[in-house]
């Protein structure tokens, strides 16, 4: 027996779509703000071009700095244009509710680790997650952690809540 959708279930689905780009962007943005913070300035595991020019000495450090600075600056416009975005779809946000919206910010942040994945480490080779000799394995976890974040966030974002069908039980709407 297959449950029929309810109306309120067909709208949060619709919601879903219309606040797709604007929740993935949000995470994009903030997966960004957290790879800046966490991994160049808390843990200090690398700079953006540490690869091409080292920030261990002072002639290197202010151009790593600077580049940091930009890439905080295209993150931060990023959450505020998603943030924009978002309240320009404030009704389709309210319907799609917390739950789904977090499943786009989650998936939005795993897509930030993957194209920084392909774009920094492996096709300009700018720097690795962790600038040692094993970097490897810190760059094949972080490639792993993006996926995982992608399939719970599309998971999160696209998983129907559960209704009751015809006989009163709950089913899942899928």
């Amino acid at each position: 027996m297959t449950a029929v959708r309810a109306p309120a279930d067909r709208d949060a689905a619709e919601a879903v779509r219309a606040v797709r780009w604007p929740g993935v962007a949000a995470g994009v943005g903030l997966g960004a703000f957290l790879d800046g913070i966490v991994l160049h300035q808390v843990l200090g595991w690398h700079h953006l071009v540490v690869a091409h020019r080292s920030a261990d000495d002072l002639a290197g450090l202010p151009r790593n700095t600077f580049l940091a600075g930009v890439f905080h600056l295209a993150a931060w416009a990023v959450v505020a244009g998603a943030v924009y975005w978002l309240a320009a779809n404030g009704a389709a946000a309210r319907t799609a509710g917390p739950r789904r919206l977090t499943g786009l910010l989650l998936a939005g942040w795993g897509l930030f680790d993957l194209v920084d994945q392909v774009v920094f480490h492996l096709l300009l080779s700018a720097h690795h997650i962790r600038m040692v000799d094993e970097w490897l394995v810190y760059d094949a976890a972080y490639t792993v952690l993006g996926l995982a974040l992608v399939v719970v966030g599309l998971r999160l974002a696209l998983r129907q809540p559960y209704s009751a069908g015809r006989s009163g039980r709950a089913t899942s709407v899928r």
